[in-house]
């Protein structure tokens, strides 16, 4: 880490704020004797132990560029900005009964979408929209889960008139809101609306810094001017601002992320977010080709890294880096939870099994089913390790698969250990 960043470490460390939730937990958790090691133990104990676990989270932070947006902290679109309600629940979900609570849930609004993406993972799947009442109690039900970040997808969630009460819900209740768009209906009067309502944060999709390759790609020929439109837009309402886009293997070898990086920069865009393509929707039969080679997956991690320790903007959030053994590994189903346009509940959008509809049961007990199945987060992408089984066990048929041929895969799947940081911030 930068001498600037030290600084900013210690800084936030100092804060009563930011430390006051961590540290009161922490102590409880001592007391209930549920923290006997590790930094739940270290941070509730006394002056040096604290320093200790401080330290020890530092390394985890070498690759990351902490800003600061609208008055509060941000360290990527993964965690909420803080101080906030959002930050601190993570922090008491500690204290419930289960082992893991949803950081972040992913709800498709709508299958409804005016592009064709070359990688879209809804394709092939059921279509639907479901009321706005519906909406809010499946958000009121996340919040009681614990759930922090609320990424609101669809297809084109935009499409949707009641979307500023879905982001009000949300952020009445103590979460944070990440719209995922393509940008197509993002005036500024309706981006002004919803940064009024409570949104945080816009994801523009642009996966290439030439209009004629994102054209094809996303199979509309303004494609591009609307992206870049849009984050225009959502900055000057206020918003902090991300590209989202797919590193595909020719993507990595011509080093496209470099220049839409610098693209991103020339923008004033404040976070990158790439991530791989994913064997699930459009690319749910095509063959390993598509997907990424140890070597890209590596570059990524560098440049993630490289970019965010230079402090170079807009920050760098590579998947490929924070999902890594190392860090945080896959949370489908653990720390992460996804529910589709026809209220299916799955581990993620890159894993198309089913554990229940919330038009059919509370969301409650069909989390306490999908996170019995999945036990804990893995050290590797579910979809990207078990994508064969699933395509072998699927075969012809419609996904996502229903709940009992989802039960069985996740059982017949191999098991795997937690991510590094998961099983020290656990005690080990």
């Amino acid at each position: 880490m930068s001498l600037r960043t030290d600084l900013t470490f210690l800084r936030l460390c100092a804060r009563a704020d930011l430390t006051r939730v961590p540290r009161r937990t922490f102590r409880e958790l001592r007391r209930r004797g549920r923290a006997t090691a590790g930094p739940r133990a270290q941070l509730g104990g006394g002056l040096w132990s604290r320093l200790s676990a401080l330290r020890a989270a530092r390394r985890w932070l070498g690759g990351e560029h902490i800003t600061r947006h609208g008055g509060r902290y941000v360290l990527n679109t993964f965690l909420p900005p803080f101080p906030s309600r959002a930050y601190d629940r993570m922090f008491e979900n500690l204290l419930a009964p289960r082992r893991f609570s949803p950081v972040s849930a992913y709800l498709a609004l709508t299958s409804r979408c005016e592009q064709s993406c070359w990688h879209c993972s809804a394709k092939g799947r059921p279509g639907g929209e479901l009321d706005t009442r519906t909406w809010l109690r499946v958000i009121d039900e996340l919040h009681g889960l614990g759930a922090s970040v609320f990424g609101l997808t669809g297809g084109e969630p935009l499409l949707r008139d009641d979307l500023e009460e879905l982001i009000g819900r949300v952020r009445s209740g103590g979460g944070e809101a990440i719209l995922f768009t393509s940008g197509l209906g993002l005036s500024p009067e309706r981006a002004r609306s919803l940064a009024a309502a409570g949104l945080w944060a816009v994801g523009v999709s642009l996966d290439h810094p030439d209009a004629d390759v994102v054209a094809a790609r996303r199979g509309r020929a303004d494609a591009f001017a609307v992206a870049v439109a849009a984050l225009r837009t959502a900055q000057a309402a206020g918003l902090y601002t991300c590209v989202n886009a797919v590193a595909e293997r020719g993507f990595v070898d011509a080093g496209v992320h470099v220049a839409l990086h610098e693209l991103g920069r020339q923008l004033g865009v404040h976070e990158l977010r790439l991530i791989e393509p994913m064997p699930c929707g459009r690319l749910f039969h095509a063959t390993t080709d598509a997907l990424l080679e140890p070597v890209h997956i590596a570059e990524l991690r560098r440049f993630h890294m490289r970019t965010n320790r230079a402090r170079r903007l807009p920050k760098v959030c590579a998947f490929n880096q924070l999902e890594s053994p190392e860090l945080f590994g896959c949370s489908a189903g653990t720390r992460h939870v996804f529910v589709d346009s026809t209220g299916t509940v799955q581990p993620c959008d890159f894993v198309p099994l089913s554990f229940g509809s919330i038009v059919d049961e509370p969301l409650d007990a069909i989390w306490s089913r999908l996170l019995g199945a999945m036990g804990a987060p893995r050290q590797h992408c579910f979809a990207q390790r078990n994508h064969a089984l699933l395509r072998e066990t699927a075969g012809d048929g419609p996904l996502p698969l229903p709940p009992e041929a989802s039960l069985a895969l996740v059982a017949a799947a191999p098991p795997e250990p937690a991510p590094d940081f998961v099983r020290w911030s656990l005690g080990g």
